[in-house]
């Protein structure tokens, strides 16, 4: 195969809709041809296959079962599964839809939508293929990293600094999930405006206004995934210098930050705001302490399997002072260690999740960069973290 041909799979019993098809594909896409799921199943586990156009009506197995059996299969499940067949009633659409098809095309076909819809999705797999090694090469630039933090450690006399860092590195994996959930929902919607654009191309005999307007569409979400990759470059900022922001805006954004893996777990926010509050201080510092506690407030909630998790954050004047609380409803911290949790390399959690040294840091940022107060208790449904500025 060209290295620089995406390779494309035919399952079809027809051979009139084969020569159809390659006709069509031949000059930009490497084709493999299976006559039957059987051979469609052999060939998939043993060739490199970007995109399979798929028959539903082929004889023993059909193109519905040969798609679960593809998805239930780690190795296949990625591998997009476009519909090709006669068959137009809605229950065969949705079902198509519902055994992991992302896309369904009907015969006889029109070779200018076959041809978007195919590099479409091929693109789209690749925006996702892009992103996982963006992840893969964060992770490994956050193992060096952590390399060298414990190297510093050995040779600074002001460790203090180098726990901040190191801090910050070992974040880095838990900022990249996040990343990896805002993206999702985005290229989901990408992948249903463009679909929405076929359709309206084939009702409306090519709209130009209305092509304009989709387009703009793409746009603003394009817009959406650049501005959260800048938060998240925000978040990992060395400037340090007190600024004057809202508070409330600092909460959301932060809020922001981890959304994606809040709403993986089904954790609702409960935000008691009030009027927008004027702060000086250290913007970024204060984020990446209301970040961590967001984080061990999701993390009490996972582990300890809490039905309707939810985390509550209220911020309030009370004269001449700012107080920030964040709390939970994951049942509270043991009296015993309550008074331990800020000390340094202490933690409840297994030793995979971290190292003990979030609130460490957060106490410290409060207290020594801020000149505020950073206090826990527990309340009647959880843990309650209050910042005094």
């Amino acid at each position: 195969m060209q290295v620089n041909k995406k390779s494309i799979l035919i399952v079809d019993d027809t051979s009139v809709n084969i020569d159809l098809l390659l006709e069509i594909l031949k000059d930009r896409y490497e084709i493999v041809v299976a006559l039957d799921a059987k051979s469609a199943l052999e060939i998939v586990n043993r060739e490199a296959i970007d995109l399979i156009l798929l028959d539903i009506l082929m004889p023993n197995i059909d193109g519905y079962e040969m798609c679960l059996i593809l998805k239930k299969d780690d190795k296949t499940k990625d591998i997009p599964v476009i519909f090709i067949t006669a068959k137009i009633d809605e229950e065969s659409i949705e079902k198509a839809y519902d055994v992991g098809g992302i896309d369904y095309i009907t015969k006889p076909f029109k070779p200018k939508e076959l041809l978007a819809r195919v590099k479409r999705e091929l693109k789209l797999q690749e925006l996702i293929y892009d992103l996982e090694e963006s992840k893969n090469e964060i992770n490994e630039i956050n193992k060096n990293l952590q390399l060298k933090v414990d190297e510093e450690l050995k040779k600074s006399r002001d460790k203090d600094k180098i726990i901040f860092h190191q801090n910050k590195m070992s974040s880095m994996g838990e900022m990249i999930e996040n990343i990896a959930h805002q993206w999702k929902q985005p290229l989901a919607q990408v992948n249903s405006t463009v679909l929405l654009l076929d359709d309206i191309l084939y009702t409306k005999k090519i709209q130009d206004d209305t092509i304009e307007e989709k387009l703009l569409e793409i746009e603003s979400l394009t817009v959406y995934m650049s501005r959260t990759i800048d938060d998240f470059k925000n978040f990992y900022s060395q400037d340090k210098h007190k600024e004057e922001f809202i508070l409330q805006e600092l909460v959301e954004k932060s809020i922001f930050i981890v959304q994606g893996v809040l709403d993986s777990h089904n954790i609702k926010i409960i935000l008691n705001l009030g009027e927008k509050f004027l702060y000086t201080g250290y913007k970024n510092e204060l984020q990446q302490v209301l970040v961590i506690l967001l984080n061990n407030a999701k993390d009490a909630l996972v582990f300890r399997n809490i039905k309707k998790p939810r985390i509550e954050i209220e911020c309030k004047k009370s004269g001449d002072a700012y107080c920030i609380e964040v709390c939970d409803n994951a049942g509270g911290i043991n009296d015993a260690i309550i008074e331990k949790i800020f000390e340094p390399y202490f933690s409840t959690k297994h030793k995979k999740q971290g190292v003990g040294l979030g609130l460490y840091i957060s106490k410290r940022i409060i207290e020594d960069s801020l000149a505020s107060e950073l206090s826990v208790k527990n309340s009647e449904h959880g843990a309650c973290f209050k910042i005094n500025l």
